[in-house]
């Protein structure tokens, strides 16, 4: 009897062993859903890119001040819209990478505004003396956008900088 209980025991350790060793491991899968809440990444790092681009659009504005404080309109248009499609460049290049689908969406459709609003820049006739209501529409989308960015950012816990209001 002894020598059955003592080959059980070594069967079912045998079994057990391959068997872990033969399972696939039960690692976390990268995004674990959890309270609408990836918590794969860092919240911070969701800060970081808050904070690069707001300080990508304080040299913006800093540029756009001295802009027009020293040229002619037509000159200034021009250089409005290289100055605000460079800012989207800057920070088209700030990384996305591991950071919530739903946040880079939020943030490309952010992006897509700004470039719009650009390219609307560009496009101004030299005679147009006036922002027309077309600007006040791509201006109010690029701040409805930016509201949905710092919701979404919220939504993962991300701390929102003082000055992203």
């Amino acid at each position: 009897m002894k020598s059955r209980t003592l080959i059980s025991i070594v069967a079912f350790v045998l079994a057990f062993s391959i068997g872990v060793a033969f399972a696939p491991k039960n690692q976390p899968s990268k995004w674990r859903f959890e309270k609408n809440c990836y918590d794969y990444y860092q919240p911070s790092q969701i800060t970081t890119l808050l904070e690069k681009d707001i300080e990508n659009g304080r040299i913006r504005n800093d540029r756009l001040k001295e802009v027009l404080n020293s040229q002619d309109s037509v000159e200034s248009r021009k250089n409005i819209a290289r100055i605000t499609k460079e800012y989207v460049e800057a920070s088209r290049s700030i990384s996305t990478e591991d950071l919530p689908p739903s946040f880079v969406k939020a943030w490309e459709k952010h992006l897509r505004a700004w470039e719009k609003y650009a390219d609307y820049l560009n496009e101004l006739s030299a005679t147009q003396e006036d922002v027309d209501a077309k600007a006040n529409q791509l201006r109010n989308e690029i701040n409805e956008t930016w509201m949905k960015v710092l919701k979404v950012a919220k939504r993962y816990n991300a701390e929102i900088p003082q000055n992203a209001y």
